[in-house]
């Protein structure tokens, strides 16, 4: 017979249901997503922005060369953007 340890350890391992995060882990975590989440909405606004930029630039006089600088991005990505590759 194994010892209470032993089937607490089997248990836990044979099972299917997965345990949520609780205390620090949790608020870690939670604020993991939150930071996901507004780097992601960051840069949807800055390929709008790279977008607009790209698509207005007879307009706005912006040279390519300096938003490759500002945006710190390679001349193919501002056109990946621009062209919404990827």
């Amino acid at each position: 017979m194994l010892s209470k340890a032993w089937e607490v350890l089997a248990d836990q391992l044979n099972t299917d249901a997965e345990s949520e995060p609780a205390g620090a882990a949790a608020d870690v975590l939670q604020a993991v997503e939150d930071a996901r989440r507004a780097r992601d909405e960051a840069e949807r606004e800055l390929n709008e922005v790279i977008r607009s930029a790209m698509l207005n630039r007879k307009t706005t006089k912006v040279r390519v060369k300096d938003l490759e600088k500002a945006a710190d991005l390679t001349r193919g990505r501002l056109y990946q953007i621009r062209d919404g590759r990827r």
